[in-house]
């Protein structure tokens, strides 16, 4: 637990840091206070920890980790998932994974961590404003929003080609 804590401060990045140091919420009214990308950041790392948790524990409960018990294995899955998207560390053999629990880590991976941390990836805000973008489309809505602001169109576009030019690196390089 405090190598993964440590792990996510580290992927939190230091903006992000600095700003929750400076303001230090306590209230509601001061949560609404912090920034776009803050928020954006914190939220985006909760979901994708927890929702790597439970995909790797779910894919592998009876594969890798079927000998421990299962607050080891919750645990087990959730360091995976932590450090998966920064650190590169591992509890359970990544060679013993199955096929889907690797693209799960791949896609985490991809993600990575947040802008100015000490990880890799196209970071979780530009993931975060490819979601809320593709949600706005579906719904109909004419401008992307988060926490009752508006994305703006260059913040879409800019994210936008990170994720077209990192999917074709990252192609080009498999083949």
């Amino acid at each position: 637990l405090t190598i993964s804590t440590l792990i996510m401060l580290g992927g939190i990045g230091f903006l992000i840091i600095s700003e929750l140091w400076r303001r230090m919420p306590h209230t509601r009214e001061e949560v609404r206070r912090l920034s776009l990308h803050t928020k954006l950041a914190i939220v985006t790392t909760l979901i994708l920890v927890v929702s790597g948790t439970a995909a790797i524990a779910v894919l592998e409960w009876d594969n890798t980790l079927a000998g421990l018990s299962t607050s080891h294995k919750i645990l087990c899955a959730y360091f995976q998932s932590v450090t998966t998207r920064t650190a590169g560390f591992n509890t359970i053999p990544n060679g013993s994974l199955t096929g889907v629990t690797l693209l799960v880590c791949v896609l985490l991976m991809f993600i990575g961590a947040c802008p100015g941390s000490c990880a890799g990836g196209v970071k979780t805000t530009t993931a975060a404003t490819l979601a809320l973008l593709a949600a706005s489309k579906l719904k109909g809505q004419e401008y992307t929003q988060a926490f009752c602001r508006t994305i703006p169109n260059q913040s879409i576009t800019r994210a936008i080609n990170v994720v077209l030019i990192s999917m074709t690196l990252v192609g080009a390089a498999v083949m």
